[in-house]
């Protein structure tokens, strides 16, 4: 009884198809929903230790989340694909998870930029949204 009460729960998160379409358009970048209601998205990196930075960093937060997805490392670039494996769709979390990765690659591209400005300290929380922090440890 308690496990289906929490599925239900969850299957809440799922999003109707205007508010997938809707919520898609407000993410940052070029995020693409296919036809199989998977969110993906290419990242690109001046280089490979910059696209490895953004893996390490993304699978830390994944774990903590509790979230699986599909993701695709080739020199430079960073393929992620993020579907609810229970429901086969996208819910609020992988919206969560998409906001948090542009978020994470901004402050990866921009880095030097950040180091270069004399109020920037390493040890700086740069991003804290909802219950989430991005240190940066260079």
């Amino acid at each position: 009884m308690l496990a289906s009460h929490l599925k239900k729960i969850r299957a809440d998160r799922v999003l109707s198809t205007a508010a997938k379409s809707a919520a898609v358009e407000n993410l940052a970048g070029e995020w693409n929903l296919d036809e199989e209601n998977t969110l993906t998205k290419e990242f690109l990196f001046p280089t490979y230790e910059g696209a490895n930075n953004f893996l390490l960093r993304f699978n830390d937060y994944c774990s903590k989340i509790n979230r699986k997805p599909q993701w695709r490392n080739v020199y430079n670039t960073v393929t992620v694909s993020l579907q609810d494996n229970e429901f086969d769709d996208v819910t609020t979390k992988e919206l969560e998870v998409a906001r948090y990765l542009d978020e994470v690659y901004d402050v990866t591209l921009n880095f030097d930029e950040l180091v270069e400005n004399p109020e920037f300290h390493a040890s700086e929380v740069l991003i804290d949204k909802p219950k989430r922090v991005l240190l940066l440890d260079y």
